[in-house]
């Protein structure tokens, strides 16, 4: 299973002012199809950290920055040996109340990172393998969005189960042989990561 979800984000909004947030401790819930085995449920600790403009004007753009932190895969789970993870696919909610225009991703150590958007909803795709007990560092997503309407802007992690994960990948255990089981993650709670007032 992977240790993969941290969101922290950064927005600079032209004449605003930026809060600086500690990191937020989240728990992940994840499950493993595992062939034979079938379900296997482990809980996943991980810290994301989000800075972001306390206020910022109606129809002015700003960016956010999706800053994933070091991940590293655990060799065992529930007593089952860990080889490696591939295909992870973490999704991060756009906020409400802000129009989304563009992204960048940029950074980290996992080769060709591709991201996508559809809705409300982008999609940071790694194709690795990672091997259990290295951590590795996905990129960093920027994305531009402009103010909504005069109220909050809130950044809240994706998932709420795990036929809703905010992250799934595909885990390499050894059963004998090796086996890949898919992998759900959702975040136990959903808090606020950081509030934007809009004027």
């Amino acid at each position: 299973m992977l240790t993969v979800l941290a969101v922290a984000a950064s927005a600079s909004v032209a004449f605003a002012t930026t809060a600086s947030a500690a990191p937020t401790q989240l728990t992940l819930l994840c499950q493993a199809q595992a062939p034979v085995l079938g379900a296997q449920n482990t809980t996943i600790p991980q810290t994301a950290e989000v800075i972001a403009p306390e206020t910022a004007k109606s129809g002015e753009a700003f960016d956010i920055i999706i800053k994933p932190g070091p991940v590293t895969v655990p060799t065992s789970v529930n007593g089952i040996t860990v080889k490696s993870v591939k295909n992870i696919a973490l999704k991060v909610n756009i906020p409400d109340n802000v129009e989304f225009t563009s992204a960048d991703i940029s950074g980290g150590d996992v080769g060709n990172p591709t991201l996508t958007v559809s809705g409300k909803v982008a999609t940071l795709k790694a194709a690795g393998p990672f091997a259990a007990g290295r951590p590795f560092a996905l990129p960093q997503v920027t994305a531009h969005v402009v103010a909504g309407a005069p109220g909050k802007v809130e950044t809240h992690l994706g998932g709420t189960s795990y036929t809703d994960p905010a992250l799934t990948l595909t885990t390499t255990a050894n059963v004998l042989v090796d086996v890949d089981a898919p992998t759900s993650c959702y975040p136990q709670s959903d808090p606020v990561l950081s509030t934007t007032t809009i004027e």
